[in-house]
């Protein structure tokens, strides 16, 4: 096999990031448009307060229409978080979620930008 060949068959994994913004005092995020991607993990940034949150995933682009994303016992998710932690999704969490929001049970004490990682459903072989 070429060289050439054989870069064409290798498996190239495409990862896209985008973000969620908490303002100070904030419990609410902005509503992200997920675009049809996965969200496969979260950055938690430095200054972020340490809470919980819940996923809320809405159909269309406005946020007084989110609805909490739960597991298949119809619990929410709730999941605790910190300052610097990378937190990534199992895929069946956010599947099916056109726009994504996240809830904090506590005000976030400064602005805080949440780095979302999102990846495409399918890779496949690029070429």
């Amino acid at each position: 096999m070429t060289q050439q060949l054989a870069e064409k068959l290798t498996y190239k994994r495409t990862v896209i990031t985008d973000s969620l913004t908490l303002g100070a005092g904030e419990t609410t995020s902005s509503l992200l448009d997920c675009g049809g991607i996965q969200v496969r993990g979260f950055l938690f940034p430095s200054n972020w307060t340490s809470c919980n949150i819940t996923l809320q995933g809405a159909i269309v682009d406005n946020a007084t229409l989110t609805y909490t994303i739960s597991n298949i016992d119809g619990d929410s998710l709730s999941i605790a978080t910190s300052a610097g932690q990378w937190l990534p999704l199992l895929p069946w969490v956010t599947d099916a979620v056109p726009y994504l929001q996240i809830g904090c049970s506590v005000q976030q004490e400064s602005e805080s930008n949440i780095i979302v990682v999102l990846e495409p459903l399918y890779q496949g072989i690029h070429g």
